[in-house]
């Protein structure tokens, strides 16, 4: 009898050791699922639509058109209230549906998150530290603010401008701060005392914008005066002057991410100069209306422009030639700035005087959602994860949107890794 019993031990353990795994995976879906129910709650409070009109799948020999047009809220839930009941099936179509769902509906569906009253005046701009733990705003209250994200509150508030402040950025490392102002000065800021480093004169007029190069060694900047410069960091000489043949008011500097190139914008014309030999390398005027905003893609290939209610894709590819690609009609008022996805060469994030931000899949010409606040919209950046926007408002606030995968999923990091294994998969 005992032998019968030892003998029958191990088929036991075996038992036992096989209801625990399916316990264990029983656990495993549920917890799943409870995630997916919060997801549909959390569509359920939002407002804005979405348009995807096109997503192919590498790994597979089928196009999928589904996904077209659903432009009201409702048919995402639907799509998501079908994903909850099909999440437990691991074969065929419905992987291929699980991955679309986690890098298009998630990851690019924004929320209003949280907002802030930050200026007693008109905020100009914002941005992103590279770390993506603070953000940087300007005012014409004359100060700049830095906010820290993780805490949500003020960390500093930098006082020196003495008019209104137009635009500032933190430096490639983080640990400095370029600011330009109506005083006709750049100021360099160091993010560790938060003290005034530098002060940089030259400009005779305003100075609207400025930027870093990539490398963080030099800073760009546009003026009312008509000119462009280009200043040593570490010195704080002025090292070129770069000028139009009709000396117009530069508002908005971009370098281009390789750094040979460097664009001014007026309200009507853009110039791009080699930075190194200072050569106008192209220049047309923009016959749409005021420009706002220019931004090189991530590729150096081509070059958005927002200017009224259109944003115009201009091919570089061959510099000497203006070739126009595409245009994105807003229905919205004046686009005031327009922005790129971080390692993603096909989604730019807009915003308007009426309020509106945008989000557009240039590749396809479509607008991906609308999200709206309620007073004008002055400018937006995006983190260096893509999960979180922040736009900055006529009224003194900032305004935080996050991906619905950030507010859902932001403690889940195994979902996290999933979604970047996955990421490889698409044509984005």
């Amino acid at each position: 009898m005992l032998s019968t019993i030892n003998d029958g031990l191990p088929f036991v353990e075996e038992w036992k050791k096989g209801a625990t795994e399916k316990e264990k995976q029983l656990i495993a879906e549920n917890e799943e699922k409870g995630f997916l129910i919060d997801i549909n709650i959390e569509l359920d409070d939002m407002n804005e639509g979405l348009s995807i009109k096109r997503l192919q799948v590498k790994n597979n020999k089928f196009v999928y058109f589904f996904l077209v047009e659903c432009i009201r809220t409702k048919e995402i839930t639907k799509i998501i209230h079908y994903w909850v009941k099909l999440s437990s099936i691991k074969k065929g179509w419905v992987n291929d549906f699980n991955i679309i769902i986690l890098r298009y509906v998630l990851r690019k569906y924004f929320k209003l998150s949280q907002i802030f009253q930050i200026h007693s005046n008109h905020v100009t701009s914002v941005d992103f530290s590279p770390n993506g733990t603070q953000i940087v705003s300007t005012s014409r209250d004359n100060t700049i603010r830095i906010w820290d994200i993780n805490l949500g509150k003020e960390a500093q508030v930098l006082i020196g401008h003495s008019s209104s402040v137009n635009d500032a950025h933190f430096s490639p490392d983080g640990n400095i701060i370029a600011s330009c102002s109506d005083d006709n000065t750049i100021r360099l800021w160091d993010t560790r005392s938060w003290k005034e480093i530098k002060q940089l004169e030259g400009h005779f007029n305003c100075v609207k914008s400025v930027q870093f190069s990539p490398n963080g060694k030099n800073i760009a900047s546009g003026s009312l005066d008509g000119t462009v410069r280009i200043w040593d960091v570490k010195s704080g000489q002025e090292l070129k002057l770069l000028i139009t043949d009709d000396s117009d008011e530069m508002h908005c500097v971009q370098f281009s991410p390789d750094g040979r190139l460097i664009c001014g914008a007026s309200s009507e014309n853009i110039t791009i100069w080699d930075v190194e030999s200072r050569e106008i390398m192209a220049e047309w005027e923009e016959n749409s209306g005021d420009i706002q905003k220019i931004q090189f893609f991530p590729d150096c290939s081509s070059m958005v422009i927002c200017s009224d209610e259109i944003i115009r894709i201009w091919d570089l590819m061959s510099i000497t030639k203006k070739k126009e690609l595409k245009a994105l009609r807003s229905v919205e008022d004046i686009i005031n700035d327009v922005k790129f996805f971080p390692d993603d060469q096909h989604t730019i994030v807009s915003c308007s005087n009426t309020g509106s931000i945008q989000l557009w899949d240039v590749k396809l010409g479509v607008e991906i959602q609308k999200l709206k606040y309620l007073k004008q919209i002055i400018g937006v950046t995006i983190s260096p994860d893509g999960n979180t926007l922040v736009s900055c408002a006529a009224d003194g606030t900032i305004q935080l949107w996050e991906t619905l995968w950030k507010s859902s999923y932001k403690r889940n990091h195994q979902i996290d890794l999933l979604l970047h294994q996955l990421s490889s998969f698409f044509d984005v």
